[in-house]
């Protein structure tokens, strides 16, 4: 009978250790989706920020051009009335 209790303890114990391998596996699956989820997070908020650096330089591009004498290419303008522009150097004067 003690044979037979122990026989038994031997499964139990080895029934448990092998879920219990099923479920570090699983604990090693979900960390990685989630690990690959924080990077795909990571990677997203990155585009975003690199896509609004680019904005911003294409937008003070534009403004330099606006800025620029048509005429003579000076960058001496001033802005006389908003969308009016005036070169300080051969005083064309262009809207933008």
């Amino acid at each position: 009978m003690i044979l037979a209790e122990k026989q038994e303890k031997i499964e139990a114990l080895e029934e448990a250790m092998e879920l219990l391998g099923q479920a570090e596996e699983l604990i090693r699956s979900v960390d990685s989706r989630n690990l690959n989820a924080y990077a795909a997070d990571q990677i997203n908020a990155s585009e975003q920020v690199m896509g609004e650096q680019v904005f911003q330089v294409v937008e003070k591009a534009k403004e330099a051009l606006e800025r620029t004498c048509p005429e003579c290419g000076s960058d001496r303008c001033e802005e006389m009335k908003p969308g009016l522009f005036a070169c300080a150097v051969c005083n064309t004067e262009w809207r933008a």
